[in-house]
């Protein structure tokens, strides 16, 4: 008799001895504890959160947070995914991927028909396309940041500071060129060096076309558009230093290109 009241006590008192555990989040334990607050689970089986974007995103795949387990649908959408989607120029979660951004972004592009032929940025005017810088970053709309982007390199000096970034980006604009190629800004180009007898200095454009070298040869030579030297004036015109293998350093501007101007025409200019 005492041995059945014992099991009948330990019977009614055994629920009530029960203690319930306390939710707590552990993400990564492959199971969802809703009463923990948890929405999902990185290492849930059936990955059932990557199914949780919108059916107008075809191929978008949501996360899971790691550290909170709470849906992520930031990756729902096109930028950000970690894929370089049409209308993106790059995606800055994906900056490790060789075909992305790691191997950097010619601003002007690459030239057609090269077996890495890239097409240019679009710059913010045009009708001025870039014409040197490289990037390597991808910004979060998904564009890349143009601020190592130039026009130097186009053979027009922009002696005046032009935008070089988007509408959306850090604005940046460019120093005014002192030149570009054999183009020159006169002013700096005197202040250089001034030359009399209408010369200008002898001088070539530096590569980031901020500043000028001097060429090999006298101080000052005729810029194009002078009068064509005698060939036993001291004077000479710039082009023969700038392209002295040349088979031409003047022309007649109204005769056709290559055609030697009649003696005494008085019409030949420095190139």
């Amino acid at each position: 008799m005492t041995r059945m009241l014992a099991v009948f006590a330990a019977a009614v008192l055994l629920p009530a001895c029960m203690i319930e555990l306390e939710h707590r989040i552990a993400c990564g334990d492959g199971h969802v504890d809703r009463r923990a607050g948890e929405q999902c689970d990185p290492e849930d089986p059936e990955r059932a959160f990557e199914r949780i974007c919108d059916e107008a995103e075809p191929g978008a795949i949501g996360s899971c947070d790691p550290s909170t387990c709470q849906l992520d649908e930031s990756t729902c959408e096109p930028c950000g995914n970690g894929r370089v989607d049409p209308d993106e120029e790059c995606d800055p979660k994906n900056q490790g991927d060789i075909d992305d951004i790691a191997i950097g972004r010619l601003c002007a592009g690459s030239p057609g028909g090269s077996a890495d032929e890239m097409l240019p940025l679009t710059a913010p005017y045009p009708p001025l396309p870039y014409a040197s810088g490289s990037t390597s970053r991808c910004l979060p709309d998904c564009t890349y940041d143009r601020t190592p982007c130039g026009y130097c390199g186009n053979g027009r000096a922009e002696n005046y500071p032009i935008l070089v970034s988007l509408e959306t980006q850090t604005i940046r604009e460019t120093l005014p060129e002192w030149c570009d190629g054999e183009d020159f800004d006169p002013d700096r180009r005197a202040a250089h060096r001034p030359c009399g007898d209408g010369g200008v200095a002898n001088v070539e454009c530096a590569d980031d076309c901020l500043s000028f070298l001097d060429r090999p040869g006298p101080l000052c030579c005729l810029p194009p558009g002078a009068d064509c030297p005698a060939e036993d004036a001291v004077a000479r015109c710039c082009h023969e230093f700038a392209e002295p293998d040349a088979a031409q350093h003047c022309s007649d501007p109204f005769l056709v290109p290559g055609t030697t101007p009649p003696p005494g025409s008085g019409g030949s200019k420095c190139n």
